[in-house]
């Protein structure tokens, strides 16, 4: 069997404040969509007649991003080179500049429709 996560084109994104090199797949997969969709069905409410996801809460949200951090966030890079592994707890332990600014480049992968909306608007 075939591992298309192999395939899947990879990106670098550093981060100012501790220079740490995060690589990011640049995509998810449907499974891993699927379990943005269990998450919010779970906590928020289906319009059957709109066909969209109403009144989510915030903490759905938040759990959907570091979900999301699990799956896109391939490997961190350290200043001296070291490769380690994501963890949730590094990335609750950055600075928040640069937590800021990977939850924002998670979010654009995790939701390119939300970017493309946004281009419309």
């Amino acid at each position: 069997m075939n591992d298309v996560r192999l395939e899947v084109p990879l990106s670098t994104l550093e981060l100012p404040k501790t220079g740490y090199k995060v690589v990011l797949y640049e995509y998810l997969t449907i499974g891993q969509s699927r379990e943005f969709q269990k998450i919010a069905l779970s906590k928020g409410e289906y319009n059957v007649e709109e066909k969209k996801m109403n009144k989510v809460p915030v903490d759905a949200f938040l759990e959907m991003q570091d979900k999301a951090a699990e799956f896109l966030i391939k490997e961190v890079i350290a200043k001296d080179g070291a490769t380690q592994p994501f963890t949730k707890e590094w990335l609750y332990d950055l600075p928040q500049e640069d937590g800021n600014l990977l939850y924002a480049t998670i979010t654009e992968k995790a939701w390119p429709q939300q970017k493309e909306e946004e281009r419309k608007n």
